[in-house]
């Protein structure tokens, strides 16, 4: 897999899942390109960094297997702590050894982040992936 097809593949799982579950979600692009995000907004932001290709002998083609980790980060002003929370809890259960059209997730993982130039709390959900 690509990494354009790669990330793709998380990116529309993720866009779909999470408006189900009416959170607002941007991905790395759509992030870049806001000025200033809205602090007192809860948002989750994706971040797809791409690990190493594995080249492997599976018949007369062979194959390869790319690596990498995603990151979710959830935003929340300080008054939404818990709320963030409960999003962090629904993002690790979208991600866990979930596959997303043949990116295989691994187990995820939350720990805090305290953003003090924008004085908001961040949630960072952490899930390496395997894609084929």
């Amino acid at each position: 897999m690509t990494p354009e097809a790669v990330i793709q593949a998380i990116e529309v799982a993720l866009s779909t899942q999470l408006a189900l579950l009416q959170i607002a979600y941007l991905s790395e692009e759509e992030f870049l390109a806001i000025k200033q995000p809205d602090a007192s907004a809860v948002w989750v932001r994706s971040q797809i960094e791409m690990g190493a290709v594995k080249e492997i002998e599976v018949g007369r083609m062979g194959a390869s297997i790319r690596s990498g980790v995603l990151k979710l980060f959830v935003h929340t002003g300080p008054s939404h702590v818990r709320q963030a929370a409960q999003i962090a809890g629904q993002c690790e259960a979208l991600l866990r050894r979930k596959s997303l059209s043949g990116v295989e997730m691994g187990e995820p993982q939350t720990k805090r982040q305290e953003n003090k130039r924008h004085q908001q709390e961040t949630l960072l959900v952490q899930c390496a992936f395997l894609a084929y």
